[in-house]
């Protein structure tokens, strides 16, 4: 799942203020070794996953290669012999927030999970605790987040998805919070979760064949909703 490894490196370069460093280097201040820029290692760590469907359970499998302690919450728990190899916790939402060292919301864009990451959730969080959303934007408050960056308790925001891309909401903001964009405690990109040659043309092909599957009358493979009454006879 390419979305899955997106999200551990915008992890990593949050985690250990690689855009910080990549600035220092650009502009000449790089003299060798010195102790500054001392981050959040993944190695080891607690890592929160707030949704445990497929992509949560891919990051929690990645995960592996770094010791890390993994908490999870979702109404699923999962049944460790079934669903994974590792140790996973299913815990309240309040615990998770109050341990983790990343906190890794992956959860469909609902009415339930619009700003599931609000004030109250970020203040929940440990301080210096690493915030990643590598699902939807509006699941986190963005003014929110740089409040808390800008305080100091919340050590690092790394996105691949923001507010503005949420079409659906009449409120959504034209443009990404600037406090956000000019802290150096961010790390972004630009929605590239499935951005991987091989995995888009899988995508596209596999949308082809759903296409071809309805115009011979046939349930689509993909379909996500009861298309057979639609279906001509």
């Amino acid at each position: 799942v390419p979305t899955a490894e997106l999200t551990i490196g915008l992890m990593l370069a949050t985690g250990r203020r690689m855009a910080e460093g990549d600035a220092a280097i650009r502009r000449g201040d790089f003299q060798g070794w010195r102790a500054r820029f001392y981050g959040t290692g993944l190695a080891g760590s607690t890592v929160g996953i707030i949704g445990m469907g497929q992509v949560g359970r891919a990051i929690a499998k990645r995960l592996q290669a770094f010791d890390c302690r993994i908490l999870y919450s979702d109404p699923q728990v999962m049944q460790v012999e079934q669903d994974s190899p590792w140790d996973a916790s299913a815990v309240t939402l309040e615990r998770l927030l109050a341990e983790s060292d990343f906190v890794v919301p992956m959860v469909p864009m609902n009415a339930t999970t619009l700003h599931l990451i609000d004030r109250s959730a970020l203040a929940a969080m440990k301080p210096g605790a690493i915030l990643v959303n590598a699902c939807r934007g509006s699941v986190v408050d963005e003014n929110a987040v740089a409040d808390a960056l800008e305080s100091g308790h919340l050590g690092g925001y790394g996105a691949d998805v923001f507010e503005l891309e949420e079409w659906h909401r009449g409120d959504r903001p034209a443009h990404i919070n600037p406090r956000l964009l000019s802290h150096p405690r961010t790390f972004f990109t630009p929605h590239l979760g499935s951005a991987v040659d091989r995995v888009r043309r899988e995508i596209a092909l596999e949308a082809a064949d759903n296409i071809l599957q309805a115009l011979r009358g046939e349930v689509p493979k993909g379909a996500i909703n009861d298309v057979r009454r639609r279906l001509p006879t």
